[in-house]
């Protein structure tokens, strides 16, 4: 949906089309692009490329704060989001307390990877518009700024959001700290045993 709203958008700044029309789905030469990105990012990994440094944030504050609940040492070995990822949702789909906090987490992360999204999509349109304006597209300019703009604060966004992401994460990991200390013991132990084999 947000690469035909911001097509939509592209199509207007080049002056494909004006904002009271629909896009002309009978004449492809302009909007065969939107089936193209689209299919594009369908396929490769954009949104993981795009979204991975705020994503590793998330994930790298989520084990420190576990491994912090635990009372393990600061010597303690490396441990990772994958391996500590299926206790973490477990309890949180287990727990009532907890539940009410991964709703929040949830809309978040509709929020969070729709301006990862968004700002995907806008740098492949930005780049289209550069490559366009080089070409001699006076239009292309100003769509250039429209997304350079978009992406910019699609950026900013994500920092907002990933900070609320991580706040969301460290009550769910107070929780836990207070009523699964044991087990979240139990857990590192278990995978501590598992890389030493």
């Amino acid at each position: 949906m947000i690469i035909v709203a911001l097509w939509f958008l592209f199509a207007v700044l080049m002056g494909w089309i004006t904002p009271n029309d629909l896009p002309d789905w009978q004449n492809l030469k302009e909007s065969m692009w939107v089936l193209v990105i689209g299919f594009l990012y369908y396929a490769l990994p954009i949104r993981k490329t795009v979204n991975r440094r705020f994503h590793e944030k998330v994930c790298d504050n989520l084990v420190a704060k576990l491994v912090a609940a635990a009372d393990l040492e600061s010597a303690a070995p490396k441990y990772t989001w994958k391996q500590i990822r299926p206790f973490f949702f477990s309890i949180v789909d287990a727990d009532p307390s907890l539940t009410i906090k991964s709703k929040l987490a949830y809309s978040n992360g509709y929020l969070w990877t729709t301006a990862a999204d968004a700002r995907a999509v806008s740098v492949v349109y930005l780049c289209l518009a550069i490559f366009l304006a080089v070409l001699g597209k006076e239009e292309a300019v100003g769509a250039s700024i429209v997304f350079l703009a978009l992406f910019l604060m699609t950026y900013f966004l994500s920092h907002f959001l990933t900070e609320k992401h991580i706040e969301i994460g460290n009550e769910q990991v107070e929780i836990i700290s207070l009523k699964y200390r044991e087990e979240l013991r139990n857990v590192f132990a278990d995978v501590r045993d598992d890389t030493s084999k």
